[in-house]
C-alpha cells in the first residue's frame, strides 16, 4: 500500500567554514614569498602584480572616502539653495505679485 507510506524526513548535512580574508590574503602572501624568492620571470611578475592589487585596495578606499565627501558637499549646497530660495520667495513674493498686478 504506497499511499499508507510516509517518506522520512531527509537530514540536513551542513559543514560550517569559516572565512577570514585578511587571514586568507596573508597567508596568500606567506606563500608566494617563499615561492618568489627568485629572480625568475615569473616570480618578478607575481611581486608585481600583488604589490598593484594592494595599492588598488588602498586607493578603494580613498576613493570612496572622496565620494563621501562629495556626496555630503552636495547634499549641504542643496539644503542652502533651499533655504535661500524659500527666504527669498518668503520676502520677496509680495514684491512680485505687487509688480504683476
Amino acid at each position: 500500500m504506497k499511499f499508507l507510506h510516509r517518506p522520512k524526513p531527509r537530514t540536513y548535512r551542513y559543514i560550517p567554514r569559516f572565512y577570514d580574508p585578511a587571514k586568507e590574503e596573508l597567508e596568500q602572501r606567506l606563500r608566494q614569498h617563499e615561492t618568489g624568492k627568485g629572480d625568475d620571470v615569473e616570480a618578478v611578475k607575481a611581486r608585481i602584480s600583488s604589490g598593484l592589487r594592494q595599492r588598488s585596495q588602498v586607493d578603494t578606499e580613498y576613493q570612496s572616502r572622496l565620494i563621501r565627501k562629495s556626496n555630503r558637499t552636495l547634499f549641504y549646497t542643496i539644503v542652502l539653495l533651499i533655504l535661500i530660495t524659500f527666504v527669498l520667495l518668503s520676502k520677496g513674493l509680495p514684491t512680485i505679485i505687487h509688480l504683476l498686478e
